[in-house]
């Protein structure tokens, strides 16, 4: 079940949710409906990115076309083989990734496992203003 919460400009929107100053994610909202979510955790450890995406499956990748003439890697995502990023998504280096990351002054959120206790590929890159005002709700 969805819980609306509330920040200091309003209702939170369809696909946001509010991360407690512990970390603690409550519920989010996807196109398939509420996802409940508990543990989110952020982090700009380089290191634990790389192994967290890696133990899943993952790599880092740019969308297609939103690169800057070769000067950086665009418009960064997590790609898992077999799952829509095909066709859309350009895998890149780590290096690449984590200069765009860093340049771009990002967080990474993560889940580490679902509701079910399974391993969890949750995971979004937001603003360090937008992870300061998430720690501080």
């Amino acid at each position: 079940m969805a819980t609306k919460t509330t920040t200091r400009r309003g209702t939170a929107a369809r696909g946001k949710t509010k991360v407690g100053a512990s970390g603690t994610r409550t519920s989010a909202r996807s196109a398939r409906g509420t996802r409940e979510l508990s543990d989110a955790r952020m982090t700009t450890d380089l290191e634990k990115i790389q192994r967290w995406v890696e133990e899943r499956g993952g790599y880092p990748a740019t969308v297609s076309g939103t690169e800057n003439r070769g000067q950086d890697a665009g418009v960064l995502r997590i790609d898992y083989p077999g799952f829509s990023g095909e066709g859309t998504l350009e895998r890149i280096s780590w290096e690449d990734w984590f200069a765009k990351f860093r340049d771009q002054d990002l967080v990474f959120l993560y889940q580490e496992e679902t509701k079910d206790g399974g391993p969890s590929r949750f995971s979004k890159l937001i603003s360090r203003q937008e992870a300061d005002i998430q720690r501080r709700s």
